[in-house]
C-alpha cells in the first residue's frame, strides 16, 4: 500500500465525517466525492484470497488449474459485500 492510501485510510473517519456533514447540507460535489471515497474504501478493504459476494451475471469465470475450482475475476465496484466467518474473519 502506499504512502498517499495509508494517509487516506487513517484520515477515513475524519473525511466521512466532513463529506458527510457537507452533503447532508445539499452539497453535491461532496456527494459525488462522499459516494467516490466509498468505493475507494472498500475496494482497500478486500485482500487476495478474501471471499466475496457479486451478483451472478458479473464477471468473468475461469477455472483454478491449480485447485480445479472456479474463480470469477469482477471490478472492485461489483462487489456487494465480504464473507467472514462468525468471529469476524
Amino acid at each position: 500500500m502506499s504512502f498517499c492510501d495509508e494517509e487516506l485510510i487513517r484520515n477515513s473517519p475524519a473525511i466521512l465525517n466532513s463529506l458527510t456533514k457537507k452533503a447532508a447540507q445539499g452539497d453535491a460535489e461532496a456527494l459525488d466525492s462522499l459516494m467516490k471515497f466509498n468505493s475507494y474504501i472498500k475496494a482497500k478493504s478486500i485482500k487476495v484470497g478474501d471471499a466475496v459476494m457479486i451478483s451472478k451475471y458479473v464477471g468473468v469465470d475461469f477455472h483454478d488449474n491449480k485447485g480445479g475450482g472456479m474463480l470469477t475475476l469482477c471490478f472492485t465496484d461489483d462487489v456487494i459485500g465480504l464473507v467472514v466467518d462468525d468471529d469476524g474473519q
